[in-house]
């Protein structure tokens, strides 16, 4: 029997050593780019704004779900003001209340928060904001707020602007009740 690199010239000598630190390289450049899998969360907590958590010193985001900021004005359904921004950060602090949050970290935003759903006394935060109709879904919750929606709750009882587009309006100066 011959040797293995007779048969297999493609990683023989120096060829296959330049294979072998790319291929090893390449692999650690991923590895480095991956978000290490966190372990739960748990500890009590308080909102700094509709979807926005400290929790054991650590910021959060409510995956899946964005609610008004806290300068946010919506539209009722008598087309009158309301602060719905700090509306939502009241709710979400009500909903915490004293329980002892459990959070599932699934990454990070591009502000460095924590992105998890969490939950209070067994009820899923994310869900329940949405169901008071007091966010929107990124995707998450779609049937959720489906049900807010047609219920005309929290936001869906008039006008508003979505928060994504109020944060876009804001950075251009022309933030403001639609």
């Amino acid at each position: 029997m011959q040797g293995w690199r007779r048969r297999n010239p493609l990683f023989s000598g120096r060829f296959g050593l330049l294979i072998a630190v790319v291929i090893l390289g390449l692999a650690a450049w991923i590895s480095d780019r991956l978000e290490p899998v966190q372990s739960d969360l748990a500890g009590r907590a308080y909102a700094t704004d509709g979807d926005t958590l400290h929790l054991n010193g650590q910021r959060l985001r409510l995956l899946g779900i964005d609610a008004p900021e806290l300068e946010q004005m919506c539209r009722d359904k008598a087309d009158i003001s309301w602060p719905c921004g700090q509306v939502a950060k009241s709710r979400l602090n009500s909903l915490i209340g004293s329980a002892e949050l459990i959070c599932h970290p699934s990454g990070h935003d591009k502000f460095g928060r924590i992105l998890a759903a969490c939950d209070a006394g067994g009820s899923d935060l994310g869900a329940a904001m949405m169901l008071d109709g007091l966010a929107v879904s990124y995707d998450r919750y779609k049937a959720e707020e489906a049900v807010a929606r047609d219920g005309k709750v929290g936001i869906w009882q008039g006008r508003f602007e979505r928060p994504q587009q109020w944060r876009a309006d804001a950075r251009s100066g022309g933030a403001g009740e639609t």
